[in-house]
């Protein structure tokens, strides 16, 4: 039998409830955030420098940009399944077509990111790494299940880690994706079904250390150099 996999496991947690304390959510950035423009929203230019303009910190601009992702683009659950090596889990895809789909992997969320701060002006980078269970133990041929990408990026010499995938309430296992292609209809019918679509934002995940997720989660998170 297949291992389940982390997000499985994550998200489990999640939706049992506030079980476990999270990060209290910024009210008032999430309202600003949630009252952007469709025409924003089709372009990644406009799209940023709407979720920047009302901040004048880098900390702030990422975090504007986080929540945006987080709670506008489900973690895609069927796509990361069918994805059986890491090579495949970090196969870049048009961020576009990302934002257009409304459904993503870490590789994907971590790609718009690091894209989207660096048109705020902000240098943001790419983590990778493995998230398990605190009782697993990392083996070769779990490797591929438990792979994993994030960001960080510093704030008055801060490293802050972001991450942007577990940070978003949103999952599916739409089957969007057949064989890494993408159809003309399964873009309508995925359209259509993420349409306007909001999800619930994990705050702990926007600068968060290694040692808190664990007591709090019971994920335990390795760098990848």
């Amino acid at each position: 039998m297949r291992l389940m996999n982390i997000y499985s496991f994550f998200f489990a947690l999640f939706l049992a409830g506030n079980v476990f304390a999270q990060a209290s959510v910024n009210k008032n950035m999430e309202s600003y955030v949630n009252r952007v423009s469709v025409q924003d929203e089709k372009n990644l230019n406009r799209l940023t420098k709407y979720l920047i303009k009302p901040y004048g910190s880098d900390y702030e601009k990422a975090m504007a940009i986080a929540y945006y992702l987080s709670s506008r683009i489900a973690y895609d659950d069927f796509l990361y399944k069918n994805m059986h090596s890491i090579k495949a889990k970090t196969k870049p895809r048009k961020l576009n077509s990302v934002l257009k789909d409304r459904a993503a992997i870490g590789s994907d969320f971590s790609a718009l990111f690091i894209a989207m701060c660096r048109k705020a002006g902000i240098k943001a980078y790419e983590q990778r790494g493995f998230l398990l269970p605190s009782n697993e133990r990392l083996v070769p041929h779990t490797k591929a299940d438990r792979f994993h990408v994030w960001n960080y990026f510093f704030s008055e010499g801060k490293k802050v880690y972001v991450d942007c995938a577990l940070m978003s309430g949103g999952r599916t296992s739409f089957p969007t994706f057949i064989k890494g292609t993408q159809s003309d209809e399964s873009h309508r019918q995925n359209n259509k079904f993420f349409a306007q679509k909001v999800y619930p934002i994990n705050a702990f995940y926007f600068d968060f250390d290694y040692e808190q997720e664990q007591k709090t989660y019971g994920i335990r998170r390795g760098e990848k150099n």
